[in-house]
């Protein structure tokens, strides 16, 4: 006994009198419920559906026959959903002769078909008739055009600080061309303090294998100056003054940059451009009754500053990278920048950056990341008045020294943190928490955040007369912390870090909590 040549045939059943076999066929290209008279060797259909009678796969069984009492049973799928049917009654399990048994069948042509074929199979079978007359359209060069890719969230904040009060806000957006070629990205930093305002814009063309843009910029950077409070008689009363010199230096650029890659990790870069500083000063005075603490006098002063600087500068620098990041930092491979920047006009120097990071996972998952960095302005002895100092207390070089956690009585340390050359050292060992105790599955278990601990050293330093860190033959110890902490990325937009950090070389604050947004190095 055979189903029908050319079909699948499958899922046999008995008929509960034993005189007949239950089966599925897609003999017309939907799997069917069949019957099959052993003796006379007629086939009947039992089922006509639209979907077919199907299992989980192509050949899993979707047929079953109740032996005593006849029943049949099948399963379609429908609406997402495996339903079950049933047909109990005898003239249905008896069946129909009028299925059409096309003998070969096309398996190209859906359902459902005619012994003919039909226009589609006609079509199919016939590859010129019916195409499209030949056409000759017309070619353009690609015209790219720039479209807005991304914003950022827009910012607004308004707050008071020893500067006075102020509101502001941020904005940044990024287009580009439908292949990538060109990239525009502007960003803008508004402060009712019109002064204190910045903004950034960059292209980018990626067209090449080298790439090159260009740049422009507004930059303000504020810091302050504080003078010991005085005992003066001010307004007829005796007083506490206290005089703060705020220090404004306004970077403008206009510049050219490009790059060639070797290799997917190594590259050369070269800029070149136009920078003016401008300086704003002003000193700030206020006085409190030395008895009853009552403000007296809030007075602002516009102070002389020196002219203005203009520089004309190139760049080179040698960059490598084959670091794999996790995701609150790398994990593993090693990364470099080597940087050599001439700068000539105002006063001619030359400035220097040398950074190399190394990550090594002795064993999985732990991480060793070591790093060293030098960055320096060499060539004359910059007058801190004049440039804007390099400043070392940043957590992303040493934790524990950040500038708002200073008191007066630690001004030693803070004027530490500032010079014109600067050179850091990082130990650090890092790995995912939630793995090790075993919460969760993956890499980082159920939140993807690393345990740290890390040791920190640096060294800030003019040179000349202010003096040398000792390995330059000098007196200038390093600053070092060391601490311990948790990082954690959110959503994979920003990296928050809680530490617990001890810095040596401030005895007054031992253990200090410090947060901090920023990956690891």
């Amino acid at each position: 006994v055979s189903g029908f040549e050319k079909a699948k045939n499958i899922n046999p059943q008995w008929t509960a009198d034993s005189q007949s076999i239950y089966f599925l066929s897609d003999q017309n290209g939907i799997s069917n419920v069949y019957r099959i008279d052993l003796e006379s060797h007629e086939i009947t259909q039992i089922t006509n559906l639209y979907t077919g009678a199907s299992g989980i796969t192509d050949l899993s069984p979707a047929l079953s026959v109740a032996q005593d009492a006849g029943r049949l049973a099948y399963c379609v799928y429908e609406e997402d959903n495996y339903s079950i049917y049933a047909l109990d009654s005898s003239e249905e399990l008896a069946g129909q002769a009028s299925f059409v048994d096309f003998g070969e069948v096309d398996p190209s042509v859906l359902p459902p078909r005619t012994k003919s074929g039909g226009e589609l199979l006609g079509l199919l079978k016939n590859p010129i008739f019916g195409l499209p007359k030949e056409t000759e359209y017309e070619v353009s060069d690609y015209k790219p055009k720039l479209a807005l890719d991304y914003v950022s969230p827009p910012t607004l904040v308004a707050g008071v600080d020893r500067f006075g009060t102020y509101a502001g806000g941020g904005i940044a957006m990024i287009f580009s061309d439908m292949l990538g070629y060109h990239n525009l990205t502007t960003v803008f930093q508004v402060s009712t303090r019109l002064i204190d305002s910045a903004a950034a814009v960059g292209y980018m063309n990626s067209r090449n294998r080298f790439n090159w843009g260009v740049v422009a910029q507004r930059i303000p950077y504020v810091y302050s100056q504080f003078y010991f409070p005085t005992v003066e008689e001010v307004l007829g009363k005796t007083a506490e003054v206290w005089r703060e010199r705020i220090i404004r230096q306004i970077y403008s650029q206009v510049g050219a940059f490009a790059a060639y890659p070797f290799s997917q990790v190594s590259r050369f870069e070269l800029g070149a451009g136009y920078q003016h500083i401008g300086y704003d000063f002003e000193l700030r005075t206020r006085a409190f009754d030395y008895y009853t603490g009552e403000e007296l006098i809030s007075e602002k002063e516009d102070l002389p500053t020196p002219e203005s600087m203009q520089f004309g500068y190139v760049s080179a620098a040698l960059v490598y990278d084959s670091a794999l990041w996790g995701a609150t930092g790398p994990i593993l491979g090693q990364s470099y920048r080597l940087e050599f920047s001439p700068v000539i006009g105002t006063m001619n120097y030359y400035t220097v950056l040398a950074d190399y990071r190394r990550y090594l996972m002795p064993v999985r998952p732990f991480t060793l990341a070591f790093r060293l960095l030098h960055y320096g302005r060499y060539g004359i002895s910059v007058d801190q008045d004049r440039f804007y100092p390099l400043y070392l207390g940043y957590e992303t070089f040493i934790h524990g020294y950040n500038g708002g956690s200073f008191s007066g009585e630690e001004r030693g340390v803070y004027d530490r943190l500032f010079g014109n050359k600067l050179a850091v050292a990082n130990v650090e060992l890092r790995f995912p928490l939630f793995q090790i105790l075993g919460i969760g599955k993956g890499y980082y278990g159920i939140l993807p955040t690393d345990f740290v601990a890390f040791f920190d050293a640096g060294v800030a330093w003019f040179g000349g007369e202010e003096g040398k860190p000792t390995f330059l033959g000098g007196d200038l110890k390093m600053l070092t912390s060391a601490g311990f902490g948790l990082k954690t990325s959110l959503m994979r937009y920003f990296v928050i870090g809680l530490n617990m950090v001890y810095p040596f070389d401030r005895p007054q604050k031992g253990w200090m909590f410090q947060f901090t947004i920023t990956p690891g190095f």
